[in-house]
């Protein structure tokens, strides 16, 4: 398994980060959070994956529970 520097980002600010092994970037992004990522719409809360061999960066947005009224 690779291993990924997995960082949880607000707009430009770290909020958190650790070293994750991992078979892929998004399973790398889901350990480091219990709730699910999405990868289609852009968000301020998003999580950021690097590659420690290679330095390639990913970018998953964190999915948020809906509010209901």
């Amino acid at each position: 398994m690779a291993v990924y520097v997995v960082a949880e980002m607000h707009f430009n600010r770290m909020v958190r980060s650790q070293v994750v092994e991992a078979a892929s970037p998004a399973m790398a992004a889901s350990e480091m959070n219990a709730r699910k990522t999405v990868f289609k719409r852009w968000s301020k809360d998003w999580i950021r994956v690097t590659d420690e061999v290679g330095g390639q960066e990913f970018a998953y947005t964190i999915a948020r529970r809906k509010n209901s009224a």
